[in-house]
């Protein structure tokens, strides 16, 4: 015999979540008891607001609300119970496709950073390929850098959390030697630190996958094994051309053609 958690009483209930290893069961448990010591047996609830949508929602930081892609953002402290719209980019005609997001609050005593990039912001990796820096209150882009035309990155992730992040194409394991691209970005403010291929004929012909963590470049392999190298040695060691964002370079694989970085 099972009885109903909603005939038990809240020292039932306590008693069940400590005994309880299912995390979804314990946050169910943990509602319960709030319920039952706040609310009157009689007490019910009236919908204030609701938004539909086919996509993932995304809550953030300060209370933010995120809809279609963080094409829509919403405040959830608006007036009466009902979040407040911040930003819609649909509606000026200017959506973002992304392949990824990323919120971060900027440090408001970097003197290097704008005065729109000393609060919430919204790093983003559009499927046309270019990384946007967005104020996350007013969806303004602040900054943004075209990365390639010929190489399609699809991943972007935190490499050190607010201070790298990193930008990856999918891997290539059909018998091609480079098997991805990697670039690693500061922000607060936005800048190059590095971008380089995981080749086979560098790092193995068993190579299958690679990634940016804190300092160290980690690489996996089909055979279960991973390497861990320094990615400040590599960049100080391995840099061919040294550059800022913005600046004129020779493009050395576009047949030598001159292009601007970013």
């Amino acid at each position: 015999f099972i009885m109903d958690m909603d005939e038990l009483n809240v020292l039932d209930l306590l008693y069940q979540r400590e005994r309880e290893c299912d995390c979804y069961r314990i946050e169910r448990l943990g509602c319960k008891i709030t319920r039952q010591v706040i609310l009157q047996p009689s007490m019910t609830f009236t919908p204030a607001w609701k938004r539909h949508t086919a996509k993932t929602v995304c809550i953030g930081v300060d209370r933010r609300m995120y809809f279609d892609n963080h094409n829509e953002c919403y405040f959830l402290g608006g007036y009466n119970g009902r979040p407040q719209l911040l930003y819609d980019l649909a509606s000026r005609g200017v959506p973002i496709e992304t392949n990824g997001v990323l919120l971060y609050h900027t440090d408001i005593q970097r003197r290097s950073c704008s005065p729109e990039e000393k609060e919430v912001c919204l790093l983003v990796l559009t499927k046309d390929g270019h990384l946007k820096v967005l104020n996350a209150d007013t969806g303004t882009v602040i900054r943004s850098v075209f990365l390639s035309r010929f190489t399609p990155y699809r991943y972007l992730q935190w490499a050190s959390y607010l201070h790298t992040v990193q930008v990856k194409t999918c891997t290539t394991n059909s018998g091609q030697r480079r098997v991805l691209m990697i670039a690693v970005f500061k922000i607060q403010p936005l800048e190059l630190v590095t971008c380089f291929p995981i080749e086979k004929q560098i790092f193995g012909a068993n190579v299958r996958d690679a990634a940016v963590r804190e300092d160290y470049l980690i690489v996996s392999h089909s055979n279960n094994t991973f390497r861990i190298y320094s990615l400040d040695w590599i960049v100080k060691n391995c840099t061919v051309i040294r550059s800022k964002l913005g600046e004129e370079l020779p493009l050395i694989y576009l047949h030598g053609r001159v292009g601007v970085m970013g």
